[in-house]
């Protein structure tokens, strides 16, 4: 019985301590570390968009010497001009001879070659004397009958969107920038800060000039499969952050917590050692006076329930063993109510839950810390919105670069109508974005597919004249969209794309819940689950910080549709075929995922509440197993040895006060039947018979 009053004093004590250690100790440094994460996300939402780009081209280059190597023989300026022209995303393209380097022909700028190619080297990132790089990739060029060469392809770093204020770089291994964009792309001494803090692939802050003003760094390392990841990239974004992001937080907050739990914490253990031990103390004491045959002085138990019910009993003991013989008759009806034991337990319990309850009450975010924090909140909502952003161009960018691979094949199946089956299964089963792949005349009859069967779709007798992206459905399980590149004017090539594809792109770590939405409002891709073509959830989503005028309480669950988020959208505009289908990219973030000192201590205060509100309950459960569980027992127990019955043989269930009593009530109703026998077995004496006088 000590033991869990003692672990339950420790354990509020150390919680106590926690309290005052972390509570209140929320203070950022000279920027919040809400930016920072804040930054270090763009990172390596960058790096994701670089090393998917930088994925697509190695990836192109192949596939498009395979296809055009697979059609009729032409002159090589126009392979070259009609590869240049299917895949619109190289600076620079040439058909050379492996043995000698020498150009056959070329599209573009000019491509970096440096003497003979025997064997086709590896890809390699080439420095330009500008400052800027090319990604040099090769594939080998084989027709029948002709000799082997080499395709060599020159295509710039892709960057992420610029920004308002934000500049990105690319550098390689040692650090030299080898891309720039934004506004300070050239500024030499964030060049030198980027080139320091590449290596450490973490968000930094660095004064930056006078007014407090502090330029933020996040870097991540480009690793998008082996392929990429050996070119040891790293994308650092560079923000100009004005004074003020960096917020305080209230010490006497972590003082009144500690010390308030510290008055429970008192109150409890005195509770318990006054309304649980004591009692159980009394009652042990005194069944062992009767043991020892002290049955002079009466048994006196404060409490009500079990403890005076049992001092009932032992008294009635008390008196059969002087041999008194008086009716058992306790004061308090048995086993009804509450005892003054477990009453005891249960406000011990109710203190300490209390406490917990009221801690994050009393610490919750209020008006005071909107004031202060506003500058980093105002910051959290631009990084949003630039995230969602970017979010929405690598969307654009993907479903273009799935257009463009079905344009790049359409040449080859028109030429090769014969091999278009053959050609389709290839495309499918290469690990593209394809669901499907078919060809549809004018009268919309599939003449040949792959994949998987296509969606039904009313098609318009005049079949599209230029490639088209379009979506098939607005309704159903999945939502579907296609492709569509022209085979001369008699059919099209159609490609639809798998359901995961328009939800790869949304994955992003730290942006909370994204979608993707269609034109008439409807879900048509997440990144946490969604169902198709239902209205986006909740209310208010597209305000940028609804917490600015909304109540606090007690965390999100409590402030229920009121809590604070950050939210934005971005529709998918820009040049080709994605911006007439009116997509566009949501996304939602709590406010209190950020690391603002005002849901720090929030956390920090619901995280002490939870420990105590275990502990209590940890310890309470075990009072109960191994103390009011038995005293109920023990209880029962006296009550049978009052009212006469003495047949059943007790056993204590623990080694502890409990079981003591227990096992005192057994030495009792041993010596009560004893004494029993030994009066049965003195003969009684007969008196003399009474003669009548006659």
């Amino acid at each position: 019985m000590r033991l869990p009053i003692a672990l339950l004093a420790a354990l509020l004590l150390g919680v106590c301590a926690l309290t005052a250690v972390t509570v209140g100790d929320g203070d950022d440094g000279p920027v919040s570390q809400s930016v920072l994460d804040a930054q270090q996300f763009i990172a390596e939402d960058g790096a994701g968009t670089v090393g998917s780009a930088l994925g697509q081209h190695l990836q192109d280059l192949p596939r498009a010497a395979r296809l055009f190597a697979a059609g009729p023989a032409e002159p090589p300026r126009r392979t070259v001009a009609a590869i240049a022209g299917s895949y619109q995303k190289w600076r620079g393209l040439a058909l050379v001879e492996p043995a000698t380097g020498r150009p056959l022909a070329a599209a573009g700028e000019g491509v970096p070659l440096a003497g003979p190619l025997m064997p086709a080297p590896r890809a390699r990132i080439t420095p330009l004397p500008d400052g800027q790089a090319r990604l040099v990739t090769y594939a080998p060029f084989r027709r029948p009958g002709q000799p082997e060469r080499l395709l060599v392809a020159a295509g710039a770093l892709r960057l992420p969107p610029e920004g308002e204020g934000r500049t990105t770089f690319v550098t390689g291994p040692g650090g030299r920038v080898l891309a720039a964009s934004g506004e300070r792309w050239a500024d030499p001494r964030l060049r030198r800060l980027v080139s320091a803090a590449a290596p450490q692939h973490r968000a930094v802050a660095r004064a930056d000039g006078a007014g407090g003003r502090h330029l933020v760094l996040g870097s991540a390392p480009v690793a998008e499969g082996r392929a990429v990841a050996r070119f040891g990239l790293t994308v650092t974004t560079a923000v100009d952050l004005p004074p003020g992001t960096a917020a305080w937080d209230l010490p006497r907050l972590a003082l009144l917590g500690a010390l308030s739990l510290l008055v429970v914490a008192v109150a409890v253990t005195l509770l318990l050692l006054i309304g649980v031990q004591r009692p159980v103390l009394r009652l042990q004491a005194a069944s062992r006076r009767l043991v020892r045959g002290e049955i002079d002085e009466p048994v006196r138990v404060r409490g009500w329930g079990e403890p005076r019910r049992m001092a009932a009993a032992l008294e009635a003991l008390r008196l059969a063993l002087r041999g008194e013989q008086r009716p058992y008759c306790p004061r308090e009806k048995r086993l009804t109510g509450i005892s003054s034991v477990r009453a005891s337990a249960l406000l011990c319990t109710a203190l300490v839950a209390g406490w917990a309850v009221a801690l994050p009450l009393l610490t919750h975010a209020d008006a005071d810390d909107r004031v202060r924090e506003r500058t980093a909140r105002e910051q959290l909502a631009r990084d949003q919105a630039y995230r969602t952003h970017a979010t929405a161009e690598r969307m654009r960018r993907l479903v273009l670069e799935a257009a463009a691979d079905l344009s790049s094949l359409a040449p080859s199946v028109r030429t090769s109508s014969y091999r278009a089956g053959e050609l389709l299964k290839e495309a499918v089963a290469g690990g593209g974005p394809w669901r499907s792949l078919y060809v549809l005349d004018r009268g919309g009859r599939v003449l040949t597919r792959a994949g998987q069967a296509p969606t039904g779709y009313r098609w318009p007798a005049a079949l599209p004249a230029q490639s088209a992206v379009l979506q098939l459905n607005h309704s159903g399980k999945e939502p579907a969209t296609a492709a569509v590149a022209p085979l001369g004017g008699r059919a099209v090539l159609v490609g639809e794309l798998r359901p995961s594809v328009l939800s790869a792109p949304l994955q992003h770590q730290g942006i909370g819940r994204a979608w993707l939405v269609d034109a008439r409002d409807r879900v048509i891709g997440g990144n946490r689950g969604f169902t198709a073509f239902e209205p986006l959830p909740g209310r208010g989503l597209f305000s940028v910080l609804t917490e600015w005028s909304t109540d606090s309480s007690l965390g999100d669950l409590l402030r229920g549709a009121d809590a604070p988020v950050l939210a934005a959208d971005a529709p998918l505009t820009g040049p080709g075929p994605v911006a007439a289908l009116g997509w566009r990219v949501v996304t939602e973030k709590p406010l209190s995922w950020a690391a603002l000192p005002s849901y720090e201590t929030e956390r920090r205060c619901q995280l002490a509440g939870l420990l105590a509100l275990i502990a209590a309950l940890l310890c309470a459960g075990w009072l109960h197993l191994i103390v009011l569980r038995p005293l109920r027992e023990a209880d029962r127990a006296a009550a049978a040895l009052a009212e006469g019955d003495r047949k059943a043989v007790l056993y204590p269930r623990h080694e502890d006060e409990v079981g003591a009593i227990m096992r005192n009530l057994e030495l009792l109703r041993r010596r009560l039947n004893e004494r029993d026998r030994t009066e049965a077995d003195v003969p009684a004496q007969q008196p003399e018979p009474a003669y009548a006088e006659r």
